[in-house]
């Protein structure tokens, strides 16, 4: 998502299942940085439901990961959401996301990027490797106007894309 004239903005849902180092749901909006060699991002919200994936994000790459409470899957028909603080089911989503089936392309993809965060004075940049199967689609974002998210109410996504059975190496 392009916002203002200044930054491009990458907004994420991940599920990683059962099988690798933790199984959460996390929802991001990144930075794209610009004048860097390789392709690189930097995260300027996160949230997990896992609290080992919070901590290990914060202390290993200073990724600023908070706790969300997520529902529903983004291909389910009723999509998916992710909510903060409140309580119980009357809090309001602070994001809801859906992706309904697009066009798979064929093989697999490989894709690599660097994350660069600042914490305490010190710059940490760590590496992600993925290969998994291109899907491509039309997201539907709806951000809480009053939410962390509510400067992106309104502005629609440039490009979408999923990847299914990704394998994904970060911190490398």
């Amino acid at each position: 998502m392009r916002l203002g004239r200044n930054a491009l903005l990458a907004t994420g849902w991940a599920s990683y299942a059962p099988g690798g180092v933790l199984a959460y749901e996390e929802a991001l909006c990144a930075v794209v940085l610009r004048g860097v060699l390789r392709p690189s991002v930097c995260i300027v919200r996160i949230w997990v439901d896992h609290p080992a994936s919070r901590a290990g994000g914060r202390a290993l790459w200073a990724i600023p990961k908070d706790m969300g409470r997520f529902s529903g899957a983004p291909e389910a028909p009723g999509g998916a959401s992710l909510t903060l603080g409140g309580s119980g089911a009357s809090a309001d989503p602070a994001v809801a996301f859906a992706f309904p089936p697009g066009l798979r392309v064929p093989g697999w993809r490989h894709f690599r990027l660097r994350t660069v965060q600042h914490s305490e004075a010190r710059r940490v940049e760590a590496r992600l490797q993925t290969v998994g199967q291109l899907t491509l689609g039309r997201a539907r974002w709806r951000f809480e106007p009053n939410g962390p998210l509510g400067f992106l109410v309104g502005r629609t996504p440039w490009i979408s894309a999923r990847l299914d059975r990704a394998a994904i190496s970060f911190g490398i």
